[in-house]
């Protein structure tokens, strides 16, 4: 580890004074075209390469991300690389060699791109480098699921030493390899879609009709929690119409114990002042216990009507886990509430349709 250090300060030092400190701005590349220049990618470099010949390693790194993040070029790749590869983020380090070294340009000396190779080369030891053999473009290629690659891949793999998986997917179908990544070795494993691959396509989905017809989509589930909701209230007010209209029963019981003669007797005729206040309160309880008895019977046809509606809701959008359906043509259902009138209101729901 001492030796690492040592070398990697030499090496470094070098680098840092004659690949960085001496590049003010982004040289051409191999192509001819010059980078465009920004001035706050520069200036973060500049900062950055100062923290790294300070021994500030940290604040350097930062500097040189932002200045990364607003400028490719390869003097910000070589100092960024050196940084990384001290803190031991050994992968990112030889990605940035790596690029550093296929767009540095012409104008610079042979002795400074060997210094950059030697540094890669030093990098390299330290982890795997995987070329995957594939014929399969179109295809995309991710390490340990995370940051897929459109594949054939335009640089080489850098992978820490220990297993790790390769997931190939194209479309919806896609092939898993396991390697074992050893410290410097170089790896060239072939890549292709098995006969019997992984199928990562979602579930089948049942098919539901839109607006614009028949086609492939998730039944939603809103009209389940309001057709819910709905049954919900409709029987807690059922209910509560109901004990209304059993105290307004009780009520009249009690004013007609108060008539002498029954109730019928007592309120025809000419009855007594007394008997009149009392026959009125018994004509208020009756017409109470009435109303609130229709209100409890059409609370609860509604809370009925809904709970089947929801019901069939759910069977039809939601067939279940064991037998996926499809359903082919659009629900035709019709529910409709009803109340009877006379001496004993009466309230129902009919159901009509096809579905």
């Amino acid at each position: 580890m001492r030796r690492l250090s040592v070398l990697l300060w030499l090496v470094g030092s070098l680098t840092a004074g004659t690949v960085a400190a001496e590049t003010p701005a982004a040289g051409p590349q191999p192509n001819g075209q010059k980078e465009p220049h920004d001035e706050h990618a520069r200036e973060y470099f500049r900062l950055g390469t100062n923290a790294y010949k300070s021994g500030r390693v940290e604040e350097a790194r930062q500097l040189l991300t932002d200045a990364w993040e607003r400028q490719k070029s390869y003097d910000i790749a070589a100092t960024l690389g050196q940084v990384e590869m001290a803190l031991g983020n050994l992968v990112h380090a030889n990605e940035l060699f790596d690029f550093c070294i296929r767009n540095f340009p012409p104008i610079e000396s042979d002795e400074k791109l060997a210094t950059m190779r030697k540094l890669r080369e030093l990098a390299m030891a330290q982890v795997a480098v995987v070329v995957p053999q594939c014929d399969c473009d179109g295809a995309e290629l991710s390490v340990d699921d995370i940051d897929a690659v459109p594949m054939p891949l335009a640089t080489p793999l850098y992978l820490r030493p220990g297993r790790h998986v390769l997931l190939l997917k194209r479309g919806q179908l896609a092939s898993r390899f396991e390697v074992e990544a050893k410290a410097g070795e170089r790896l060239a494993p072939e890549l292709k879609f098995e006969e019997r691959v992984v199928n990562l396509a979602p579930p089948r989905l049942n098919r539901v009709a839109t607006n614009q017809g028949t086609g492939v989509s998730r039944a939603p589930t809103l009209p389940l929690y309001i057709g819910g909701a709905i049954v919900v209230l409709n029987a807690a007010a059922a209910i509560g119409f109901k004990v209304v209209a059993n105290d307004a029963a009780d009520r009249a019981a009690e004013f007609r114990g108060k008539l002498e003669g029954g109730p019928v007797s007592a309120c025809s005729g000419t009855p007594s002042a007394q008997d009149r206040l009392i026959c009125g309160q018994l004509s208020d309880s009756n017409a109470e216990q009435q109303k609130y008895s229709s209100l409890s019977l059409i609370a609860a046809g509604t809370a009925a009507t809904f709970a089947v509606a929801t019901a069939v809701y759910w069977i039809v959008a939601h067939p279940g886990k064991a037998r996926l359906r499809t359903v082919n043509k659009s629900a035709n259902l019709a529910v409709s509430p009803w109340t009877g009138a006379g001496d004993k209101p009466t309230a129902g729901f009919s159901v009509r349709g096809v579905f």
